[in-house]
């Protein structure tokens, strides 16, 4: 069971770590993209800032893809108590009501990511067209702030979930 659980935890703290990544790298690559377009006002075919968009493109279809994966997991969590019969209710570490917690958090979580990369991906098939220095803000800040997701809810889980896979392996 516990091994089960560590599993588990391993899986979705590599998910909300590469997540992390994704919004990393997706923040630098738009505000590159904001410098290019501010610098360069060009009206011809921009061939490496089509390429960056192309990019930032895929780190919001990443993160979606997180968010999906995630929710796959949570099903996992809440499946946990069922294959161990002698599972406690609520005294150890891992048990019935924290696997079912675990689970409601990190669906909840997983919505939210999936919610911010669909923006993200609205946004992707914007940016290349605007001109605007306030749009182009917006659209960094969005990477930045991920605004649709609770950063709070985010980072507990990030460290429930590194907690959980040090404590249970």
């Amino acid at each position: 069971m516990e091994l089960q659980a560590a599993k588990y935890a391993s899986s979705l703290h590599k998910l909300l770590t590469k997540f992390k990544g994704v919004k990393k790298q997706g923040k630098e690559l738009a505000e590159s993209i904001c410098s290019r377009k501010t610098e360069n006002k060009s009206e011809d075919f921009d061939k490496k800032l089509n390429q960056k968009c192309a990019n930032l493109l895929e780190l919001s279809e990443s993160a979606n893809s997180i968010g999906l994966t995630m929710i796959e997991n949570s099903k996992k969590w809440k499946s946990l108590p069922k294959a161990f019969s002698l599972m406690s209710e609520s005294t150890d570490l891992i048990s019935k009501s924290s696997c079912c917690e675990i689970s409601n958090e990190t669906e909840s979580v997983a919505k939210q990511i999936i919610k911010q990369a669909s923006l993200w991906i609205n946004l992707c098939g914007k940016i290349y067209h605007l001109e605007e220095r306030d749009d182009l803000v917006y659209i960094v800040a969005c990477w930045a702030h991920q605004p649709l997701v609770n950063e709070n809810a985010f980072e507990m889980l990030a460290a429930k979930s590194k907690y959980i896979s040090a404590y249970s392996a």
